[in-house]
């Protein structure tokens, strides 16, 4: 018996508005709330509630991988807070091994310390001024599964061609005067009376 195997979606695939859709599953009101409980020395009464969220997307410098950066400015709070994750996947662009593919989610600061000293200098993580690391948050794995196969797509080959064609702000990530960031969404709230 045989396994099916099902072709994966690049990353660099993903549209705009899949990214937020992908912070949106992540950042849930759990992890909202263990975003707010980070800052619980700073503001004890702080609550999920926020009056600003922008996300960006950053060069990892790989081009199998990059860092979603998110800032928040939570209500009752009178600075922003930032975040953020990195997403990769098994192969890069030109891996002809498209069946075998897989995408992971990991901690900046978590890729970044492993390579230090002989890839990267010390500290290199800090460039992103991520504050609080994506370690602190909680995803369960089934529901990440079946967010990224049902809502994203990432294994299914029977999509639509468009869906395999690189977005053109990820891809300008490797032009010659490469961007190394660009935001995907910036959402403003009004705080209530």
């Amino acid at each position: 018996m045989g396994t099916t195997n099902f072709r994966c979606r690049d990353i660099f695939s993903f549209s705009n508005q899949e990214i937020v859709e992908l912070v949106d599953f992540l950042f849930n009101d759990t992890n909202l709330d263990r975003l707010a409980g980070h800052l619980y020395e700073e503001r004890p009464s702080l609550t999920r509630t926020f009056n600003y969220r922008k996300i960006e997307v950053c060069s990892s410098f790989y081009d199998w991988a990059y860092i979603v950066k998110l800032t928040y400015q939570f209500e009752g709070l009178d600075r922003e807070v930032t975040t953020g994750f990195l997403i990769g996947m098994e192969g890069g662009p030109g891996d002809e091994q498209m069946y075998s593919r897989d995408i992971y989610i990991q901690s900046v600061a978590g890729f970044f310390k492993t390579m230090e000293g002989y890839i990267w200098e010390k500290g290199v993580a800090d460039d992103f001024a991520i504050e609080v690391d994506y370690s602190v948050f909680q995803v369960y794995v089934r529901k990440l599964q079946d967010f990224l196969n049902d809502t994203l797509k990432v294994w299914n080959d029977q999509l639509a061609d468009d869906k395999y064609q690189w977005n053109p702000q990820l891809k300008d990530m490797f032009k010659d005067n490469p961007v190394r960031t660009f935001i995907v969404d910036e959402v403003t709230i009004s705080e209530s009376v």
